[in-house]
């Protein structure tokens, strides 16, 4: 894996790679469980076989924290039960070292990565549609040619201190 990496880094350098990346590596599993669900980085590459720990047991603990940062799963195991569970357990793609090439690598962390950005697009649409749904259950009001109100929402109602009957005689 650190060859890939490395003729990674030298492609990026060439200009070969549409990828801008910074790659940091690292052995530690508390380093990758800490820092995993971070905002430091865009992607993080987890290897399966981390000494005394799986690369499964520390990506329950990452995606535990949330599912801020894409992670790959790096593996020699060839596994595709492995793959499955990977995916389930909240890996955003999986690779077997043994079919590894950077231009692989590339695609799979590219992948990975307008995949985390679509998803956070989507969420933030659906936060601001949810907050427009909201304001939009408080105001709807039948309203006379004359001004006069007709009804008044609960809602609306609520929001003001009054009752419906109370806003009705206003009017």
């Amino acid at each position: 894996v650190r060859r890939y990496f490395g003729d990674l880094r030298a492609e990026l350098g060439a200009g070969g790679f549409a990828l801008d990346a910074r790659v940091r590596q690292t052995t530690s599993a508390r380093y990758q469980t800490g820092a995993a669900g971070g905002g430091e980085y865009e992607i993080r590459t987890l290897d399966y076989r981390l000494g005394s720990e799986d690369g499964l047991e520390v990506l329950r603990r990452a995606k535990a924290r949330g599912p801020r940062t894409p992670i790959v799963l790096l593996t020699g195991e060839g596994s595709e039960s492995l793959a499955v569970t990977a995916l389930e357990e909240g890996a955003s793609d999986y690779l077997d070292k043994s079919e590894l090439d950077p231009h692989r690598l590339e695609r799979t962390l590219l992948r990975a990565i307008a995949r985390q950005r679509a998803e956070m697009a989507l969420h933030h649409r659906e936060e601001r549609l949810a907050e427009a749904e909201t304001l939009a259950h408080v105001m709807p009001a039948h309203i006379a040619l004359d001004g006069q109100w007709l009804k008044v929402p609960r809602r609306f109602c609520d929001l003001l201190g009054y009752t419906e009957d109370e806003l009705l005689a206003l009017g």
